[in-house]
């Protein structure tokens, strides 16, 4: 994991903090979860349902906390981060150092989004192709040769089974896509879709990326 993507803006509460004190920094940092932290040590994750719940006039640690709490450690993939966000439905999640479990900070849905941005490449300048095919015939290694034989690098590969087949997305670092297509309709690739990404193409999407990336920090 990246250091870049823990913030140590949002304050932790204090277990002997209000609900009012809580529901007030959930308001100005708009999330809807906050780490509970005595010390160093985390103490679980709060959320606004959990103190409307107990009353906004009673300490955060009268809380009934959810077990396990959900945390992750400063060693873990992005993509680690991402399956806990996104199954607990979080708004942000606390990290902790995996040397001493030590609280050093949270991750929010817009930094996520921003380190996700840059681990696809999605940030990037280039085509994008879609193919489909079958388990047996996918191979990443024969996509990238093929890829690198058409004088283009393949900047992210991302494939997912759907019933008996799989469809790949693959990120290309150029915009003119069509000798690639020849080359991967060659070995039996099917292209269900594909976004040359020309210039203009990708300075509207950069811009609404950038739009999104304020919007998110209103």
């Amino acid at each position: 994991m990246s250091t870049d993507l823990i913030s140590t803006n949002i304050p932790a509460l204090n277990p002997d903090d209000l609900g009012d004190t809580a529901l007030q920094i959930m308001d100005d940092f708009r999330v809807s979860h906050l780490p509970v932290v005595s010390g160093t040590e985390y103490i679980g994750l709060v959320s606004d349902n959990d103190i409307y719940e107990t009353g906004s006039d009673a300490p955060v640690s009268s809380c009934r906390l959810a077990i396990p709490q959900p945390y992750a450690l400063d060693n873990q993939h992005i993509f680690e981060i991402l399956t806990i966000i996104t199954t607990q439905k979080l708004s942000l999640l606390p990290v902790l150092s995996a040397q001493n479990n030590a609280y050093l900070g949270v991750i929010t849905e817009t930094q996520l989004l921003r380190g996700l941005a840059s681990v696809t490449a999605a940030n990037l300048q280039g085509g994008i192709v879609e193919i489909i095919t079958t388990p047996a015939n996918f191979s990443p290694a024969l996509i990238t040769s093929i890829v690198e034989n058409n004088d283009m690098k393949v900047m992210s590969l991302f494939a997912n089974n759907v019933s008996d087949q799989v469809e790949a997305v693959i990120k290309l670092n150029g915009h003119d896509t069509s000798a690639v297509i020849q080359g991967l309709e060659r070995h039996g690739y099917r292209i269900k879709s594909v976004f040359e990404g020309d210039g203009k193409y990708n300075d509207l999407m950069q811009e609404r990326y950038g739009a999104l990336m304020n919007y998110l920090n209103v």
